[in-house]
This record gives structure tokens, C-alpha cells and sequence, in this order.
């Protein structure tokens, strides 16, 4: 899923980059982590009212917008795939435990 993210703003990268520098939409990164909310909660089912769930994703969707973030602003000092190994890792196993417990 990462990968088709980094894919999707890479393709369309003027458009995000131009965005998020250019001051046209000031809160860009706001409607970037509502977007990704609607895209996980519509995934994990009547699980949006569970107070745990709702902390966990708003921290990790929080993380994931702000690497993004970065690496549309800074994209020639970085590899996408090294972000993608590392939001792998670091999102696989804090989404396994934060679901395993509901």
C-alpha cells in the first residue's frame, strides 16, 4: 500500500509538491491525513468509535503525512524506498498490535 502512495504522489508529483510549498492550500497536509483516515477506517470496519484505535491511527497517520511531507519537499535527498522499508516496519507492527487488542 505504501508503495502505490509513494507511486501515485510521484506521479503527480508537481501537483503535491506545488501544494504543499506554494502556500495555495495552507492545510494540504490536514486534508492528506483526513484522506488517509477515511482510507484506513473504511478498511478496519466499526472500529472508528474505539478510543485506542482512534489515538493509534491519528498518531501513525500523523507520522506517514509528515515523512510524506518530507520527502515530496526534499525528494532529491532521499530514496523512496528506503521510506517505504522503514514506514513498513515501523506501521505493519504498531497496526498489528493495535488491532490484535480490539
Amino acid at each position: 500500500m505504501l508503495k502505490t502512495i509513494f507511486d501515485d504522489i510521484e506521479a503527480n508529483m508537481i501537483f503535491f509538491k506545488t501544494m504543499l510549498t506554494q502556500n495555495i492550500y495552507p492545510n494540504f497536509s490536514v486534508y492528506l491525513k483526513e484522506a488517509f483516515k477515511m482510507i484506513i477506517f473504511s478498511g478496519i470496519g466499526d472500529h472508528r468509535h474505539n478510543e485506542k484505535i482512534k489515538i493509534g491511527i491519528e498518531y501513525m497517520i500523523s507520522g506517514l503525512v509528515g515523512v510524506i511531507c518530507l520527502w515530496i519537499v526534499e525528494r532529491e535527498n532521499y530514496r523512496v524506498d528506503n521510506f517505504i522499508e522503514q514506514l513498513s516496519e515501523i506501521h505493519y507492527s504498531n497496526m498489528v498490535d493495535l488491532l490484535k487488542d480490539t
